[in-house]
């Protein structure tokens, strides 16, 4: 089975493929490694009726959101990511995967760090049968100029 996802799609494709043998391809545009939460900083992923773990944004990343600042979800990634705070739990881990995983990213994303962490992804995919990472340069999220 292959799976394709972008973005939010990308970590839900990741997770799929960690919980359901069957998967043996993922094409991934503008991953992420790691659960973000969903509205109001809730989980938004499930596995058997819990709660997946996700990053928790701390107040001063909140109250940045409330007064509007651009490139906000990048530097709440970056700022939680320096601190190391419930980061461990939220990474999704690609080390069990064993099937195709072909990973593309825009260096300038501004959404999260697509390139970084297709990066984490690629490395951590130790058991994968093949791994290919595509940064692209002058490309955002989604290949945008975001």
């Amino acid at each position: 089975m292959t799976i394709v996802g972008t973005s939010r799609g990308a970590e839900l494709a990741l997770l799929l493929a960690n919980h359901f043998p069957a998967v043996s391809n993922l094409v991934l545009v503008a991953p992420t490694a790691y659960i973000y939460p969903g509205e109001e900083y809730r989980p938004v992923w499930t596995l058997h009726g819990k709660d997946l773990p996700t990053i928790h944004f701390t107040w001063r990343m909140k109250l940045k959101e409330r007064f509007g600042q651009s490139n906000l979800l990048r530097e709440m990634f970056d700022y939680e990511f320096s601190i190391n705070r419930q980061v461990p739990e939220a990474r999704i881990d690609t080390s069990i995967f064993k099937g195709n995983l072909l990973l593309f990213a825009g260096k300038e994303d501004t959404f999260w760090t697509s390139a970084q962490m297709g990066t984490l992804l690629a490395d951590n995919a130790i058991r994968a049968k093949s791994v290919a990472l595509h940064v692209f340069e002058d490309a955002g999220h989604l290949f945008s100029n975001e």
